[in-house]
Protein backbone atom coordinates (compact mmCIF):
# COMPACT_ATOMS: atom_id res chain seq x y z
CA UNK A 1 0.00 0.00 0.00
CA UNK A 2 2.75 2.45 1.00
CA UNK A 3 4.78 1.57 -2.12
CA UNK A 4 1.73 2.18 -4.35
CA UNK A 5 1.14 5.59 -2.74
CA UNK A 6 4.78 6.61 -3.26
CA UNK A 7 4.63 5.51 -6.92
CA UNK A 8 1.40 7.47 -7.44
CA UNK A 9 2.90 10.62 -5.91
CA UNK A 10 6.10 10.24 -7.97
CA UNK A 11 4.10 9.76 -11.19
CA UNK A 12 1.93 12.78 -10.39
CA UNK A 13 5.02 14.92 -9.79
CA UNK A 14 6.52 13.78 -13.10
CA UNK A 15 3.34 14.67 -14.99
CA UNK A 16 3.08 18.09 -13.31
CA UNK A 17 6.75 18.81 -14.09
CA UNK A 18 6.27 17.82 -17.73
CA UNK A 19 3.21 20.05 -18.06
CA UNK A 20 5.05 23.01 -16.52
CA UNK A 21 7.95 22.52 -18.91
CA UNK A 22 5.60 22.49 -21.89
CA UNK A 23 3.67 25.53 -20.65
CA UNK A 24 6.87 27.54 -20.19
CA UNK A 25 7.75 27.10 -23.86
CA UNK A 26 4.80 29.33 -24.81
CA UNK A 27 4.53 31.28 -28.04
CA UNK A 28 3.64 29.89 -31.42
CA UNK A 29 7.15 28.67 -32.14
CA UNK A 30 7.57 31.04 -35.09
CA UNK A 31 10.60 33.29 -35.18
CA UNK A 32 10.07 36.64 -36.85
CA UNK A 33 11.75 37.02 -40.25
CA UNK A 34 13.06 40.34 -38.92
CA UNK A 35 15.31 38.64 -36.35
CA UNK A 36 18.96 38.71 -37.37
CA UNK A 37 21.63 41.10 -38.60
CA UNK A 38 20.89 43.36 -41.55
CA UNK A 39 23.67 45.30 -43.35
CA UNK A 40 22.73 48.61 -45.01
CA UNK A 41 22.97 48.72 -48.79
CA UNK A 42 23.27 52.54 -48.96
CA UNK A 43 25.82 53.07 -46.16
CA UNK A 44 28.80 50.77 -45.77
CA UNK A 45 29.39 49.65 -42.18
CA UNK A 46 25.87 50.47 -40.97
CA UNK A 47 23.62 47.68 -39.71
CA UNK A 48 20.64 46.74 -37.58
CA UNK A 49 20.54 43.73 -35.29
CA UNK A 50 17.06 42.56 -34.26
CA UNK A 51 16.97 40.05 -31.40
CA UNK A 52 14.09 37.66 -30.69
CA UNK A 53 13.41 39.30 -27.32
CA UNK A 54 12.44 42.69 -28.82
CA UNK A 55 15.83 44.34 -28.29
CA UNK A 56 18.38 45.35 -30.86
CA UNK A 57 21.30 47.51 -31.86
CA UNK A 58 21.84 50.05 -34.60
CA UNK A 59 25.50 50.22 -35.53
CA UNK A 60 27.11 52.86 -37.73
CA UNK A 61 30.72 51.90 -37.15
CA UNK A 62 31.96 54.63 -34.82
CA UNK A 63 28.52 55.14 -33.28
CA UNK A 64 26.00 52.59 -32.03
CA UNK A 65 22.69 52.72 -30.16
CA UNK A 66 20.63 50.05 -28.43
CA UNK A 67 16.89 49.98 -28.88
CA UNK A 68 13.73 48.06 -28.17
CA UNK A 69 11.22 47.30 -30.88
CA UNK A 70 7.78 45.97 -31.57
CA UNK A 71 6.42 44.86 -34.91
CA UNK A 72 2.85 44.52 -36.07
CA UNK A 73 1.15 44.50 -39.45
CA UNK A 74 4.32 45.42 -41.36
CA UNK A 75 5.30 48.29 -39.04
CA UNK A 76 8.35 48.36 -36.75
CA UNK A 77 8.35 50.77 -33.82
CA UNK A 78 11.92 51.45 -32.66
CA UNK A 79 12.60 53.18 -29.35
CA UNK A 80 16.26 54.02 -28.91
CA UNK A 81 17.76 54.08 -25.41
CA UNK A 82 17.15 57.52 -23.93
CA UNK A 83 14.43 58.46 -26.43
CA UNK A 84 10.91 59.30 -25.34
CA UNK A 85 9.19 58.54 -28.66
CA UNK A 86 9.40 55.69 -31.09
CA UNK A 87 10.36 55.84 -34.75
CA UNK A 88 7.86 54.06 -36.99
CA UNK A 89 9.00 52.25 -40.09
CA UNK A 90 6.86 50.34 -42.60
CA UNK A 91 8.83 47.32 -43.69
CA UNK A 92 8.82 44.44 -46.13
CA UNK A 93 11.12 41.46 -46.41
CA UNK A 94 11.69 39.91 -49.81
CA UNK A 95 14.10 36.99 -49.57
CA UNK A 96 17.21 38.40 -47.93
CA UNK A 97 16.29 42.07 -48.52
CA UNK A 98 14.69 44.24 -45.85
CA UNK A 99 13.14 47.51 -47.04
CA UNK A 100 12.25 50.08 -44.37
CA UNK A 101 10.32 53.31 -45.01
CA UNK A 102 10.05 55.82 -42.16
CA UNK A 103 6.43 56.86 -41.78
CA UNK A 104 7.20 60.52 -40.89
CA UNK A 105 9.91 61.47 -43.39
CA UNK A 106 9.34 58.87 -46.09
CA UNK A 107 13.05 57.96 -46.03
CA UNK A 108 13.49 54.50 -47.55
CA UNK A 109 16.47 52.28 -46.77
CA UNK A 110 17.32 48.73 -47.82
CA UNK A 111 19.33 46.11 -45.95
CA UNK A 112 20.68 42.67 -46.78
CA UNK A 113 20.54 39.87 -44.23
CA UNK A 114 23.97 38.66 -43.13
Amino acid sequence: MKKKLICTIALTLCIVTALLCLASCGGDGKKSALVGTWAANEAEGMSYVFNEDGTGKWDAGDYAMNFTYTEKDGVIELTYDGATTAQKWKYTIDGSTLTMKETDSGTTLTYTKK
